[in-house]
């Protein structure tokens, strides 16, 4: 071997081991490469794309050359709001994984530009940061995880945060246009394909709900404006905060007892008792026939389409409170009992003749409401507001006395008692009075335990004394209500006969008192047993407040005056005019 040879090879061995020793050099380290990132729209970012709505699906990559990219730092912000292009230190980044981000841009008029931009960050960074999490990009990044914007608390330095991360990142110009807002009334939950109707025919107080929305984001809806009857006039709307999305039309008494045709409506807010005046709207008509229109409003300033109710084929009627007394018929009136409101119009009318009616009360002309018209196995009936509250409990306020009556609750119809349970608790404890007649079905007292929530009653006795009441039958003031004037059941024509009622007896509440009490039966036997009627039933109770009377049989076959049968209990009756005088007069002070 040559010495020329030798010589080559020592002098290619100490390259080798100097440039291995280079490499290794703890002194001198191989610099990171920062990640680059990458839009998926390539094109010159100082050209301005066509306008947008703002809700945009926004995608990107990223490329590390000398490891992987761990994750990405994304924000958004005015383009206009800062100077030039330069990004500010103080921009709040979301940590994030993925590659995309439905981002709806916070439009605030008509036309806006927002620039977004997009860091790649590689596994330079050691720390984790969880997803969602804000990143500060000041002189010491640091995770702000209470979002205030200072580094405090818990929040967590990222030393080297600033070598992982692509110190350029991807951005592009997004120019959004405003979309208008939409608005919806509220659907059927049942039935989501059908909207939530009035009822055809209501007193002056409804109460209306609805949804809106808008593409460029909810936070972008500012009002909401309702008319009535006249939508093209401009003067005659009514707007609001859209933070308001269901509102209660009123008309106070004061101003509908003298006022025909057409009227200004209240508009309030919320649910009894806790409701707020927002204002009032124009254009209600009295005894006609309405219609609401309404429309959604953004920050831009743009209304939605215009949507209205009642739709298609329905109407909605209001009917001008004229007394001071609603009655609420939940009875079922088959032709031969159509005289039942006549009767209680006599009733009620005749208070007026009694001794010490010092001036006419005119209660004969009472206001009806028949919630049980339309009644099924699973629906409430149609005049029954979709809004127990506030509408039902708004539309019982407008007087000062409620007579409801309503006969037995079939065991498939354990809806008919809820309809009173809530609207007749806030009614009487707003003040309201209250004379409340129902029947007992054969199976249960009260089905639903709804009665024991807004009647003076603390519960119903399981025990059925019986099916029927005889004919002419004596209703006794109780013990500890002997001012109470002395009741029959209307006779028959047969002295046999009896009323086809289910007897039960009920406890009453702390502090009420009994008021009418049916003594026992000896000479019916129950159908199916030998078991007689043997005990005193009480049938009637007043409230300690003396604001809710309940009997626990229908008032109207209790107009018996005299003792017509010999073989019935002696003892004369006053009739039901007497009744009403005691409670409507003397409790109510009417």
């Amino acid at each position: 071997m040559s010495r020329i040879f030798v010589s080559v090879i020592f002098v290619f061995l100490a390259a080798l081991i100097f440039l291995s020793c280079q490499k290794d050099n703890p002194v001198s380290p191989k610099q990171n490469v920062p990640p680059k990132t990458f839009l998926w729209i390539q094109i010159d970012t100082s050209k301005q794309l066509a306008p947008v709505i703002s809700r945009q699906s926004v995608k990107w990559w990223g490329e590390d050359p000398d490891g992987i990219v761990k994750g990405f730092l994304f924000a958004f912000y005015k383009t206009d709001s800062v100077p030039g292009n330069q990004i500010p230190d103080t921009l709040g980044y979301t940590w994030v994984t993925a590659n995309d981000s439905l981002v709806s841009f916070p439009l605030l008029s008509a036309k806006e530009r927002f620039t977004v931009i997009v860091r790649a960050v590689d596994n330079t960074l050691k720390d984790s940061i969880s997803v969602g999490g804000i990143v500060r990009l000041n002189s010491q990044p640091y995770w702000d995880k209470n979002r205030n914007n200072i580094y405090d608390g818990d929040d967590l330095r990222l030393p080297n945060l600033k070598y992982a991360i692509d110190p350029t990142g991807a951005t592009q110009i997004f120019s959004i246009k405003n979309s208008p807002p939409t608005v919806e009334f509220s659907k059927d939950p049942f039935d989501p394909t059908k909207t939530i109707q009035q009822p055809d025919t209501t007193y002056t107080v409804a109460t209306f709900t609805w949804t809106g929305d808008d593409i460029d984001g909810i936070n972008t809806l500012k009002a909401y404006r309702i008319n009535l009857n006249n939508p093209g006039d401009s003067a005659s709307w009514f707007e609001f905060s859209s933070s308001h999305t269901m509102v209660t039309l009123e008309v106070p008494r004061l101003r509908s007892d003298g006022a025909t045709g057409v009227v200004d409506a209240d508009v309030y807010s919320g649910s009894f008792p806790i409701m707020k005046k927002l204002g009032t709207v124009q254009g209600l008509h009295l005894d006609d026939t309405n219609k609401i229109y309404l429309q959604a409003k953004d920050l831009a300033g743009e209304y939605s389409p215009m949507v209205s109710l009642p739709d298609g084929n329905n109407t909605w009627y209001v009917r001008k409170p004229k007394s001071s007394l609603l009655t609420i018929v939940n009875y079922d009136l088959p032709v031969p009992d159509t005289a039942i409101i006549p009767f209680y119009r006599s009733a009620f009318a005749a208070i007026d003749a009694f001794p010490g009616v010092s001036y006419p009360r005119n209660l004969g002309n009472f206001d009806v409401l028949d919630i049980r018209r339309g009644t099924t196995d699973k629906n409430v009936g149609e005049l029954v507001p979709p809004n127990l509250n506030p509408a039902f409990v708004r539309t019982l306020m407008l007087y000062k006395y409620v007579f409801w009556f309503t006969d037995y609750i079939p065991d498939n119809w354990a809806h008919v008692h809820s309809i009173a349970q809530y609207p007749l608790y806030l009614y009487t404890g707003a003040g309201g009075k209250v004379l409340y007649s129902t029947r007992f079905g054969y199976y249960l007292g009260d089905p639903r335990g709804s009665l024991v929530d807004f009647a003076p009653v603390d519960r119903i006795i399981d025990t059925l004394y019986s099916t029927r009441v005889p004919n002419d039958w004596p209703i006794d003031p109780s013990t500890d209500a002997d001012s109470f004037p002395r009741l029959r059941f209307t006779p028959t024509l047969n002295s046999g006969g009896a009323y086809t009622i289910f007897v039960r007896d009920f406890i009453k509440e702390a502090g009420a008192d009994y008021i009418y009490s049916i003594p026992p039966d000896t000479t019916i036997t129950m159908p199916g047993t030998t078991l007689k009627w043997r005990k005193r039933i009480n049938i009637g109770v007043i409230d300690v407040n003396r604001q809710f009377v309940f009997l626990s049989l229908p008032l109207h076959i209790m107009n018996g005056y005299e003792q017509r049968w010999p073989s019935k209990p002696p003892g004369d009756g006053l009739g039901v005019p007497a009744f009403l005088k005691r409670v409507f007069i003397d409790e109510f002070g009417g």
